[in-house]
């Protein structure tokens, strides 16, 4: 296909549904790609899904969010209704899906941008109602965006429907809208659920070869456990989409917001990573990061794993999640295995005694038989009594040595550490491992020598080599790069910043505030500036554009009118007047009119001296 629509030139095919096509096209005005869905040609003499069409732009339209599909323009261009939006360079969800299982960190990163967007679009009024898979587009640039809004509901407007109908994707729809019940923002709740289900296991919640099948599936099944898709999946992450998919909407998280809390603080217990650079290389180099980021991620959850276990029994559920982890990453793992079974056993043991009360058994003290003493014994009991002596003080001297080898022969130390930095808000990576911002307290950290490196927009990057140990804090003041000035001034005025004199151009500053000063003729300018670390700011001084003066006097004495308004005796000055033509004007009673145009510029001074001539009388003859 290749014609234009409007200012649109039309492309290649990307992709075609039941109610429009999806072309790649370009903006002609501004050279940019664009996508350009246009409405199947049978539909549009269907007023109902014209309607739907146009509700798609307007809704999507009302959502600026960095998480949704932006609309550039919609209309109707002879018969055909078409509707320009932005262009995602990249695969869909749903691709993403076809090609193979996605991490468990790259599932939670794509599923909290989702609900960034949905949570933006209900405090906009907007349920989305059709979301899906197909419907997230996924950038190169690790952007995550939701579009079609085709069956898009404001909260407070009525369906444009069939009554009874049902609208939506069966498989991703949630129990009420399947019924045609009454939905709210917890129905696109469901869906998110039933897509990270599917994103986590491969496998849709509530399959079926027919419609009929699937909403059966989904008003009356519970959905195949993930753990028997995955048998290390952690308990709490499971428990997340579990409640999400949930048939009573009053059972299910209530907003999007509590849903991204609890996955917080699954990704901060667990030190599952989310990051969009992850999810970069995810996209475009798939193979290569399961093979290198992988690993690293497979030997911190298992070290953070044993530090759990080294605190001991009440920290049993943290640890059986970092063993977990590291199972779900690579299942062969035999030391992990055998830890995770050990801890999994000693769990249900310690559940069985807090439910099981054991009566304490009763130890009758056995009958003493009495020996007579013979000869022999006499000579025994002085020697066993000297050994036992000399035993207890040589264990009062040298215990402390027995317990220090006690304690740390075969155990490995774990340092709890304390990261601050001015400003902050830092990027914390620690032996290429990436953590939270800063401020930052890590309590499971390796003791010995790490590398710290702290990362922030407009201040250097610094790399760190700290030898860690039991608990420390490092507390570290960021530089920032420096602001640059490029500031021009009028020919013939002089720059200061700070009082300290400059030359025009290009200038290298620290950020904070600077007093700027131009002075010269026509130019006043003082002001003072913040400056952000590594901003550029652009500066172009010019001069003040002052109207002209004139001053006007003339010999004798005349009536001066300039413009036809009278001004008044001379002399008369300074007089200011706009830029342009002028009309002055002198007249005295006896004296010939003096009238002369003038053409005054900007910041102009200029002084008239002017002389009147008398009329000379006629001699009668």
């Amino acid at each position: 296909m290749s014609e234009e629509i409007r200012n649109f030139k039309i492309g290649e095919l990307i992709a075609t549904g039941g109610m429009a096509a999806i072309y790649k096209g370009t903006q002609i005005s501004l050279n940019r790609p664009v996508a350009i869905k246009i409405l199947h040609s049978h539909l549009a003499r269907d007023e109902n899904f014209i309607i739907r069409f146009e509700r798609e732009a307007k809704a999507a339209a009302s959502l600026q969010h960095e998480n949704i599909v932006g609309i550039i323009d919609f209309g109707k261009e002879g018969d055909k209704y078409f509707l320009a939006m932005e262009y995602v360079d990249g695969p869909s969800l749903k691709e993403v899906i076809e090609s193979g299982p996605i991490p468990v960190e790259i599932a939670l990163y794509i599923m909290t941008e989702i609900l960034q967007g949905v949570s933006y679009a209900h405090e906009n009024g907007v349920i989305h109602r059709d979301l899906k898979p197909g419907n997230i587009l996924i950038d190169r640039r690790g952007s995550v965006k939701i579009g079609d809004f085709g069956l898009a509901k404001a909260r407070d407007t009525a369906t444009v429907t069939v009554t009874g109908a049902i609208v939506g994707t069966p498989a991703y729809m949630s129990p009420e809208q399947a019924s045609g019940a009454t939905l709210d923002t917890r129905s696109d709740l469901f869906s998110i659920g039933v897509i990270a289900y599917e994103m986590i296991t491969g496998s849709k919640p509530f399959p079926g070869e027919t419609y009929s099948m699937v909403i059966n599936s989904l008003l009356s099944k519970e959905p195949k456990p993930i753990s028997s898709y995955l048998k290390h999946m952690p308990k709490r992450l499971e428990s997340i989409i579990n409640r999400l998919l949930k048939k009573d909407p009053d059972q299910r998280y209530q907003a999007t917001g509590d849903v991204v809390t609890d996955i917080d603080q699954l990704c901060h217990d667990t030190s599952i990573n989310r990051d969009q650079r992850n999810l970069i290389s995810f996209i475009n180099e798939k193979d290569q990061y399961l093979k290198d980021i992988r690993k690293k991620q497979i030997e911190t959850f298992f070290n953070r794993g044993l530090h759990y276990v080294n605190l001991g029994m009440g920290k049993i559920d943290n640890a059986l999640d970092q063993f977990s982890l590291v199972l779900l990453l690579d299942p062969e793992n035999e030391k992990a295995k055998e830890i995770y079974e050990d801890l999994t056993k000693k769990k249900l043991e310690l559940k069985q005694k807090k439910e099981v009360e054991i009566p304490k058994k009763r130890v009758q003290p056995e009958k003493k038989k009495i020996k007579r003493k013979t000869p022999i014994a006499l000579f025994i009991i002085p020697i066993v009594v000297v050994f036992l002596i000399g035993a207890y003080f040589l264990y009062r001297r040298f215990s402390p040595l027995l317990d220090f080898l006690l304690k740390n022969i075969g155990q490995e130390k774990y340092a709890s550490l304390y990261l601050e930095t001015e400003p902050g808000g830092a990027d914390v990576t620690i032996d290429d491992i990436r953590y939270d911002k800063t401020p930052l307290t890590i309590d499971s950290l390796k003791s010995g020598t790490h590398t710290i490196v702290f990362s922030l927009r407009g201040y250097m990057a610094e790399t760190l080599e700290r030898d860690i140990s039991k608990s420390d804090t490092f507390r570290y003041t960021l530089t920032p790069y420096p602001a640059v000035l490029n500031i021009r001034i009028p020919d013939g005025s002089r720059l200061t910043i700070d009082d300290k004199p400059f030359d025009s151009g290009w200038i290298s500053l620290n950020s904070g505030e600077h007093q700027i000063k131009v002075t010269g003729p026509s130019v006043n300018y003082n002001k003072t500036l913040s400056l952000a670390p590594a901003e550029t700011m652009h500066l172009n001084i010019t001069k003040q554009v002052a109207n002209p003066v004139i001053t006007v006097r003339s010999n004798p004495q005349g009536l001066l009118v300039i413009d036809g308004r009278k001004i008044g005796m001379t002399p008369k000055g300074p007089i200011s007047l706009k830029p342009g033509r002028h009309v002055i004007t002198v007249t005295r009673k006896g004296f010939l009119t003096n009238r002369r145009v003038i053409f005054l510029k900007p910041n102009e001074s200029k002084s008239y001296n002017i002389r009147l001539i008398p009329i000379r009388k006629r001699r009668r003859k």
